[in-house]
Order: C-alpha cells, then structure tokens, then sequence
C-alpha cells in the first residue's frame, strides 16, 4: 500500500468527504442492506444521486467502472490515483484488515468539459477475506450487482499471485464468466470491458503475464457451465479484454506515477486511441435517473436468492420509472391545459393549434426521459400518455364544439328574431334566412374545423348533422312562419287595392259593374299572385308544389274576399234601389229638386227611375265570373207599351228565378230574400209617385190671373204706383213685400207662407183676447182682508199691460218661427 493513502474514519452508511470535498456513499452496507428509504439512519441512494445534477442529466450517456479483487490489495487506493476519489483505504502500519464494506461508490470530478458527471465508480468489497472465511455468497451477491451495473469491470490482481487460483480472483471471474451469461444471455451486442491490473510488476515480462492469464481465462472459460447456444461460444463474444500492469508503487514511485497518469487519460481523454469508455459498453435501457431504483430492485432479487433476470429487472425499471415520468408530465400537461386556457368555457378560435401545443409538449417531455428504458415499455406508456392525453383534449374538443354549435345558434336565433319581429322587408326574408342558415353551418365548420388537432381522427359529423337539423327545423318554422306572413301581406294589398274598386263599383251599380270587378280582380290577383310567385321563388326557393299550393290558397281568399264585399254591400240593396229611385224621379238632370209640372211625363219618368233602381237588385243578387253571364237577369220585360193612365195599369216587371242556369254559391241574394226587397221597393215607389201625382195635380189648380187685368190694375192705381215710387219707405217695404212674395212662388213655398200666416193670426187674436179680459175689464178684486191693502194706481195699470203685450209679441215671434221651420221640414221631405 502506498504511504501516501489517506485514511477515512467516518462510519459505513453515511456521506464521507475529504479535502478535496469529494464524497463517497455506501450503497451496500457489511450487513447486506440497500440504502433505501426503508432504512432507518440512512440516506437512501436516490438522494444522494438526485444531488448530483450533472450524472443525473447524463441520461443514457454514462459508464460505470466498478473493481473486484481481494480484500486488502489496494483497490480502493488505486481508484483514488485514479479518478481523485476519497474511497477509504487501509493504513498498513496499524493492521491488515478489511477496510471497504459492502459496496461504495462515487461521481469523479475529472472528466473533462461536456463529459462532466459522466461516470460512476463503484467499489467493492475485497474477496478471500478472513472475517467471512469460507462463505463466499456475500463476494458472489456484489459482483452480481457490480456486473448488473457496471460497464468496466477491472480485476486487480498482485504480480506474485498470477498463476494461483484464488489469489489470482480466477475462482471469481470464474463466477463472473456465469453470471454474465446468466445475466446478458437474451441480449446480443453487449460486452462489459475486463481489465485485468497487474500490480508491483518487476521481472516476469508483460507478455508472458498476459499469456498465462489468457490461458486461464480459456481454461475458466471451458470448465463453466454455458446455455445450449452459446456451448461453442469464445469468451471475446461477450467480453473485450485488457491487460495493463503497474510499477511497484512504493519503490517505483515515478514511474507508477506516469503509469497511473497515462491510464487515467485512457478514460477521459475520447482523443485517446487506447479510450476505454466506448459507448458499445454503455448499458443498454437504463437511463442514469432510474439507476438507483434499478440497483435497489435488483439487489432485491439477488437477495431473495432468485434467479436474476437482468432485462427483465430492466423492464421493471422502465415501467416503474416511465408511469413516474409519465405521470410526471401528464400532471405538466394539465398545468399547460390550464395556463393555456383550453379549460375555459368559451370558444378558443384556435383551439386545435394550442391543443396540438400542449400535446406535443407532453409527449416531448416524457420521451426527454422515458426514451431512455427499454423500448417496447417506453411506446407503450407512451401510447398510454398519448391515449390519456387525447381522452382528455377530447372532452375539451367535444366542448369546444358545443360552444360553437351553441354561439351559430345564438347568432341564427338572432337573425331569425329580426325576422320574426317582421323588421325584415318580406322580399328580403327568404335571402336573409338563406345566408343565416348558410354562414351559421359555414361559420360553424370553420370553427370545428379549427379545433381538430393535428395527428387525430377526430370528426364532427355527429355534431354537424345535429346541428344541420337543428338550424334546419329553426329556418323551417321561421318560414312557415313568413309564409303565414307574406300570406298576409298578399291578401291585404290584394284587398286594400281591389276592395275599393268593388265598393266604387256598386255604389255606381253602372251596367258594366260586374265587368269592372272582373277586370279589376283579374289585375289585381295577377299582380298579388305574380308578387308571392316572385317571392317564392326567389327568396324562399320553393317548390313547384308548393308556389301551387299557395297560389290556390290565395285565389281561394280573393274569391272569398270577392264574394263577402259584395254580400256585404247586397245588405243594403232596397236603401240604394230607393236612393237610386229618389235620385231619378225626383232630381232632374242637373241635379236639383224637381218640381213637377203639369206638362212633365210623370209616368215615364217614373218606369226609368224604377228600372233604374231594379238594376241594382239585378246587379247585386248574382255574382257575374264570366263575361257572358252579364246578359243574365232576375226580371222579365214587360209586353205591354207604357200608354195607361194610371199607375195601377201600368205592368211591371216580373222577378223570375233566372233567364238562365245559375251557380247557387254565387248567388248573393237568396230568391225569398230577393221577393222581400222587390216587395218592399215597389211598395215604395209607389208611394213615392202618388205624392209626386198630387203635387202635380196641386201645381195645376193654381190661379191664373189674365193679362188684361193686369193692365186694368196698371191704370187705375196708377197714383198709388206714383204714391208709392216717391215714398221711399213705401217703396223699400213693396220691394221687400214683393221679392218674399215672388220667392214663395218660385219656390213653391205658398203652403208654408199660408200656415205661417194663419199661425201669426191665431196667436195675435189670443194674444189680444187675454189682454182685453185680463187688463182693461178686469174681474172685480177680492175683498181686502188688511186695511194696508190699497187700489193700484193706473201708471201701475199701464205698465202691467205694456208687459204682457211685450210677453204676447215674443211668444208669437218664437210661434211663428217653429211653425216656419215646421213648413220648410215638410217642404224638404216632399222634395226629397
């Protein structure tokens, strides 16, 4: 041993530091325990690891370099040249004895820039010790686990020794030939890396060393048992071997040096042609983040004594530490969904792009680290990654698409409420529910579209279909609705333009009536349809089918609406026969009151006048459709000359069912209906014409007073004409005697002027009798019954007479008045 080793003192299990702040930790203790967390007072391996930062990054791009050899041969010191480690070592001036215990291992701080923390030492137990005698499980169990783990084995063997058996570790390669055929045999293309150290070398030359070792190593090789495929395997199939020997430390102290520093650089300098951290050696599947609780697990199995299955503990490994990173980066990806806001619940316009984000984002952290272990278990806690990742982004996805079924719908619903509330044009509506129902299902597959995430077989179809019968039965009932409504609107412009045209039309009840409401409703409904036509085509696109269906609809309004103006104006036919009657008979043709004379033709213009408002009964009872139904009459002509007397004998015409076949719906005025309003009429024109007779027959007694003695009347009083011509108050009292006098004639007022007359009189003569009895011969008084009471005075007389004269004279005034308005009342009536 080398008096320069330097010498720890602190106790297995813990963290040990040097001077050169290097630490080394204890994973196997003397007594066989892992340092995990089940073990009280003691820092499990994982924690200890997690605080080297840079071999914990390293991945999969690491080595681990353990040593085997007996016990007190300076392993420990030839690791601490080597890598400037702070492995304890023995002090040889107290004692031989066993100083490493169990397995030790430590991260060298010397490799170089980019390489930094990429390599583990381990260091084990010495073999052949004497405290452990003849029980070599406890070497057997470390080996297994340095050989699991380590991808440089070096063996270090003391010069003298080489040739012996045991002394040379040829009983424990021996063991570590089997267990790495035990351990690797169901992988191919891995090696581990022997290097047998020679120690104190003096004499013997180097080659024939390496000789005798080879030679032992084929004989080891033969002598061990072997699975059936590799029976005629060579030891280089799975091992590459190098040879290597030192000065004696101690005596050949410069010279150890340079051999030390030059093997060094064998390890850390890649530019080196002798470099021995080759990455063929590099354990395959066991990334450096899951090395403590791969060597945890499998120290494990070598315990319980089991068979060691070393890829299928690399499989536990990979599932065990790929669900952790899988869980680790699915809690990430959760965070991002939230950060992202693709949780919100409100569209996300785009929704795919950020969901594709967030998902690659896991997916790429978990393959950072989970691509490291063992294949097929990475892809398949991957796939489970992605299935748990896309199950949850599909829940998402399937809300996104609802909002946005939900916003379409909400905006349709508020074009279809403009629509509704009749604030658009009819001409508009069926284009305007066009476009609504074309932008929501465009506008919606826009935004779904948007939300399908890259490397998915994601769809819609179920929702668009949904949403197509949705807007479908929203239009649907908005344009039944419209229909009802341009229905409407056809109907009132059909009747606002052509109910005044039927109202003009009978109430001029002219011969061609029913020809102007045929044309008129042909216009019209020609018009009215042609506009719906023009909207169903154009705006509603609808069927043939249906433009027929509503323009029956319509037509069968306008015939309704035809048929009940003129029920309605039939009601009052016997008013405007006798109207039209009385405006015949009794109007002359400039439409002033006529004033029968003795000359006039009474009669005749009385059968005029009648057949004048016959006509209207005729017009009114049968609605004329067509043009050759206008001859069509309920009266037959009469056969006779109109050359009677007397309006008794005078024949009139006859009210028949018809001169022709008739179409009961159309008739308006019903037969028995017909004979109430002929009855009625005729009894009242008759009426009429006996009044007109009489006062004609009155016109015809009236005094004519012949020219001469007009002339005698001249002669005789012409000194009263002269008397009167030079007075003007005479004269302005003739005039006006006169033009009432000559107003009454022409106005035929003399009846009037006579009832007046008499009125006046009879009211005077009252008048004067009541002030004859009352005032100037009164009755005797009554006996007095007070001596205050005294005979009026005669002033008192007089002004009680004059007040009652003046009482008299109004009472008259307002008399003569009624019986004037009276009089001219009648007057009215018998002109009318």
């Amino acid at each position: 041993m080398s008096s320069s080793a330097v010498v720890s003192s602190t106790q297995p299990g813990t963290e040990q530091e040097s001077d050169d702040s290097q630490s080394m930790f204890q994973v196997i203790d003397g007594e066989a325990k892992f340092a995990s967390e089940d073990v009280p007072d003691r820092v499990p391996f994982n924690t200890w690891l997690s605080s080297h930062k840079q071999f914990m990054g390293r991945a999969n791009d690491y080595h681990v370099v353990a040593i085997l050899g007996a016990q007190s041969s300076g392993k420990s010191t030839l690791l601490n040249l080597l890598f400037s480690t702070n492995f304890k070592v023995m002090n040889a001036a107290i004692a031989r004895t066993r100083t490493t215990h169990g397995v030790w291992v430590g991260i060298p701080e010397i490799m170089p820039p980019g390489r930094e923390g990429s390599l583990m030492v381990l260091d084990l137990e010495g073999t052949d010790g004497g405290v452990r005698a003849d029980d070599y499980s406890f070497e057997r169990k470390t080996s297994l686990f340095s050989l699991a783990i380590a991808s440089v084995l070096m063996v270090n063997v003391w010069y003298q020794d080489i040739g012996r058996y045991q002394a040379s570790n040829f009983g424990l390669l021996r063991t570590v030939f089997e267990l790495d055929l035990q351990l690797f045999q169901r992988e191919t293309g891995t090696k581990t890396l022997v290097i047998f150290v020679i120690r104190d070398h003096v004499e013997t030359p180097f080659e024939s060393l390496v000789a005798d070792i080879r030679s032992a190593l084929m004989t080891t090789w033969e002598k061990i048992s072997k699975p059936p495929q590799f029976t005629n395997s060579p030891p280089e199939q799975f091992f590459d071997f190098e040879f290597i020997a030192f000065p004696h430390m101690k005596y050949m102290k410069e010279e150890f040096s340079k051999a030390i520093a030059s093997f060094r650089d064998r390890f850390i300098n890649a530019e080196n042609p002798g470099f021995l951290l080759n990455p063929k050696y590099q354990k395959r599947d066991l990334p450096s983040d899951g090395l403590p609780h791969f060597a945890s697990e499998i120290w494990k199995v070598i315990q319980s004594n089991r068979d060691l299955d070393l890829p299928g503990q690399r499989e536990l490994l990979a599932m065990f530490r790929c669900e952790e990173i899988m869980e680790t980066a699915f809690k990430t990806f959760l965070a991002n969904i939230e950060s992202s806001g693709l949780r919100a619940n409100e569209i996300i316009p785009d929704f795919g792009k950020k969901a594709y984000e967030v998902y690659t984002q896991c997916i790429a952290e978990y393959r950072k680290h989970g691509i490291r272990y063992v294949a097929d278990v990475s892809e398949k806690k991957q796939q489970t990654l992605r299935e748990r990742a896309l199950n949850e982004l599909w829940h998402l996805f399937n809300n996104q698409i609802t909002l946005a079924s939900n916003d379409c719908l909400m905006k349709l619903d508020a074009v279809l409420n403009r629509i509704n509330a009749n604030t658009v044009p009819i001409e508009e509506v069926g284009q305007t529910l066009l476009k609504a129902s074309e932008d929501c299902l465009s506008t919606w597959k826009t935004m779904a579209k948007a939300c399908i995430m890259e490397e998915t077989d994601w769809t819609f179809e179920r929702e668009g279909t949904q949403l197509e019968q949705d807007v479908g039965k929203r239009v649907i009932e908005a344009k039944q609705a419209q229909l009802i409504r341009l229905m409407d609107i056809c109907k009132s412009k059909f009747e606002a333009e052509f109910a005044p045209v039927v109202a003009k039309a009978m109430e001029d009840s002219r011969e061609d009536m029913w020809n102007i409401i045929r044309n008129a409703y042909r216009d019209k409904l020609l018009e009215v349809n042609g506009f719906l036509v023009n909207i169903l085509t154009q705006g509603f696109k609808c069927p043939q089918s249906e433009l027929e269906r509503q323009s029956n609809s319509l037509q069968a309004f306008t015939i309704e609406l035809f048929f009940g103006r003129v029920k309605q104006k039939a009601e009052v036919c016997q008013f405007k026969m006798e109207k039209r009657f009385t405006d015949k008979f009794w109007m002359d043709p400039s439409g002033l009151p006529r004033i029968w004379k003795p000359k006039d033709n009474m009669r005749q213009t009385f059968f005029v006048a009648k057949d004048h408002g016959e006509q209207v009964l005729d017009l009114y009872a049968y609605m004329r459709m067509q043009k050759p139904e206008d001859t069509f009459t309920f009266f037959e002509k009469p056969e006779v000359p109109l050359t009677h007397n007397t309006l008794l004998d005078v024949p009139t015409k006859k009210l028949v069912g018809g001169t022709a076949p008739i179409d009961p719906s159309r008739v308006v005025i019903q037969t028995n209906d017909r004979r109430h309003i002929w009855d009625n009429y005729c009894a009242k024109t008759q009426s009429e014409f006996m009044k007109a007779q009489r006062d004609q027959e009155q016109s015809n007694s009236r005094v004519h007073i012949p020219l001469f003695v007009v002339g005698l009347i001249v002669i005789l009083g012409f000194n009263e004409f002269k008397y009167v011509l030079f007075n003007p108050l005479l004269l302005m009292l003739c005039i006006l005697l006169g033009g009432l006098t000559y107003l009454v004639w022409i106005l035929n007022l003399g009846g009037v002027a006579e009832t007046v007359f008499r009125t006046l009189t009879s009211i005077t003569l009252t008048s004067i009798r009541d002030i004859v009895t009352t005032k100037l011969f009164p009755a005797p008084p009554p006996t007095p019954t007070t001596p205050t009471d005294a005979p009026k005075s005669d002033s008192t007389t007089q002004n009680t007479v004059r007040a009652s004269l003046s009482t008299t004279a109004n009472q008259a005034t307002a008399a003569t008045f009624a019986a004037l308005s009276s009089a001219l009342t009648a007057q009215n009536k018998q002109s009318s």
